[in-house]
């Protein structure tokens, strides 16, 4: 008698639960599971229904699989029924033969070990209007590779889009604001190009309101969270209380400053503060409707898809005037350089010590995009081998992630995106920072990242924008004792 793929099925979703730390319950990973789409008679044979992100739909078929492109692809639109989310991607898994011929534990290892799964994500709002990919054809691989393609489909291009033109939206009115205040308060716009380090043009307002828009978002996701977080007030609360100001905001970006992330909100209040509280309230109402519309159905709490949308924002060259790398390029070149054989094996990806042990330099970091991909992958590599990238978050970004760069502003947003892998996680230290480049006020000209390789150099007028100021009579280069030599040196 041969296996049915309703039983396949429930042995990939189980397999499929142990790949991801959220993923480990059978709340979030289902199979088989009636009345979890309005409307739908048949039921889905997998739901993955994440918190904060979309949900994916996977549908399989063991070959030939003559219905099953048609069964995923008529999944696109539909409701989930708990809480009215619309599914924007649907995966077609095409099974060997063999799978029905295998049961119980024979058929969790040859799954475990099959590599001839063959794959093809749609994604879109109807079934009338979706993107196939790849094109033509079909992906090959195992439950792993389904697993980091149904991570990445819980961020669907349609919900980046949306929310990708609600940010610009939002910060080309708040670049306007600050351009009138320029033109009223010229010294006030120059003390800001002076903490950005850029000169005063419309790419600066929009880089000072990007900062701002980020934290903005970045509040939502920490208000009333753990530990002392639980005192911190969200945008909609300050607004229902009457009190959404200049000052009210200060107050809760500097409650969250006592616990830490700095590389968000330090250089954001050096900004609000900057700005004359008469040119702050239309401002604040312009970004603060911003992140409630980013926000919207609690989406945006994914550090995934805040971390899409940002990036993809920033890669947009006509909007920043700037050459970043942008999250393709990213993703082929780390997928490249960090696989299960390199730089751990495969049976050192499970060691939380050895992941530790990584180490990931960018000494031109930009806006982050290469060091959070190197980061992402990272992490999903450790879930895929069974660990927990949340418990490694405070000493991945003390010692194992580096970054350097001329502007604050991309420091600040490079550090966002790592700190954003886990919101909620506090950490005391890291090793993103701001050098001096240029002509220096005590003599002298700084060469950016250059003058790490200078062990003579005074390396006090760096800047750790993630830890609090303090002392630091000699602080030690970056490449130096405490940070080795790197596995992965990006270069942006």
């Amino acid at each position: 008698m041969s296996t049915t793929e309703h039983t396949i099925n429930d042995a990939i979703a189980e397999l499929l639960r142990e790949t991801r730390r959220t993923w480990r319950t059978t709340d979030v990973v289902s199979s088989e599971n009636t009345g979890m789409l309005v409307g739908s008679n048949k039921r889905p044979d997998i739901l993955i229904f994440e918190a904060s992100v979309s949900p994916v739909v996977i549908e399989t078929e063991v070959s030939p699989a003559a219905t099953v492109e048609a069964e995923a692809n008529a999944r696109l639109g539909e409701t989930v029924r708990t809480n009215g989310r619309l599914i924007l991607s649907a995966i077609a898994v095409r099974l060997p033969e063999r799978m029905k011929k295998r049961s119980g534990v024979a058929l969790q290892k040859e799954l475990a070990a099959s590599n001839d799964l063959e794959i093809a994500l749609y994604t879109g709002s109807t079934p009338e209007s979706y993107t196939r990919w790849p094109h033509l054809g079909w992906l090959t691989g195992g439950i792993a590779d389904l697993s980091i393609l149904a991570q990445s489909a819980t961020v669907p291009p349609d919900i980046i889009e949306q929310a990708a033109n609600q940010l610009v939206e939002g910060v080309t009115g708040a670049a306007g604001l600050l351009g009138e205040m320029a033109r009223a308060h010229p010294g006030a716009m120059q003390a800001i190009c002076k903490e950005l380090h850029q000169h005063e043009d419309q790419q600066t307002h929009r880089m000072a309101s990007t900062i701002l828009a980020n934290a903005f978002v970045f509040q939502e996701s920490l208000a009333r969270g753990p530990g002392a977080l639980s005192q911190v007030l969200s945008v909609e609360e300050l607004r229902g209380s009457g009190i959404l100001s200049k000052a009210s905001v200060l107050l809760e970006w500097r409650k969250i400053l006592k616990v830490n992330y700095w590389p968000i909100f330090d250089i954001a209040r050096r900004i609000l503060e900057i700005i004359p509280t008469s040119d702050t309230k239309l401002l604040i109402q312009q970004l603060t409707a911003t992140a409630d519309k980013l926000v919207e159905n609690r989406l945006m709490r994914s550090h995934d898809l805040t971390g899409a949308v940002f990036q993809k924002l920033i890669a947009d060259r006509k909007f920043l005037a700037a050459y970043y790398t942008t999250p393709a390029s990213a993703a082929l070149l780390i997928g490249l350089a960090i696989t299960p054989e390199q730089p751990l094996d495969n049976s050192e990806w499970a060691s939380p010590e050895k992941v530790k042990s990584i180490r990931v330099g960018d000494l031109a970091c930009g806006t982050g995009t290469l060091l959070s991909t190197a980061y992402q992958r990272i992490g999903q590599l450790h879930e895929l081998a069974g660990g927990d990238s949340e418990a490694i978050h405070p000493d991945m970004m003390a010692n194992a992630l580096a970054g350097c760069d001329v502007l604050p502003a991309a420091a600040h947003l490079t550090a966002s995106m790592l700190s954003g892998a886990h919101p909620t996680v506090k950490y005391k230290r890291s090793c993103i920072m701001t050098v001096p480049f240029g002509k220096q006020d005590g003599g002298g000209v700084a060469l950016g990242s250059i003058d790490l390789l200078d062990p003579q150099k005074n390396w006090t007028s760096f800047r750790y924008p993630l830890r609090p100021p303090a002392p630091r009579a000699n602080p030690k280069p970056i490449l130096g004792q405490k940070f080795p030599t790197p596995h992965l040196m990006c270069w942006s």
